[in-house]
């Protein structure tokens, strides 16, 4: 069996981007085809945790570093995350 796509949400513990990550954990379909790797400044929050216990992957990264953005970003095959231009 081939290994699940991986969809990659930055801000997944924040409003919208975890409604994507939650679409995604709460869904069979969803859930039995793709992997979700959280992304989030503070892996200890509570809701960090909470995705990780429905089974995401939820990892670190600061948006003001490239190289820890191209690190989280390997082997996606979707990308979730909104950007607020001021």
């Amino acid at each position: 069996m081939a290994a699940n796509k991986i969809i990659t949400v930055f801000g997944a513990t924040g409003a919208q981007g975890g409604a994507v990550a939650q679409i995604f954990l709460q869904d069979p379909k969803l859930q039995s085809e793709w992997t979700v790797r959280a992304v989030t400044r503070d892996t200890t929050k509570e809701s960090a945790k909470k995705l990780a216990s429905q089974g995401a992957e939820v990892i670190s990264a600061n948006l003001n570093d490239k190289s820890t953005l191209v690190q989280r970003s390997n082997q996606l095959h979707q990308l979730h995350i909104l950007c607020l231009c001021r």
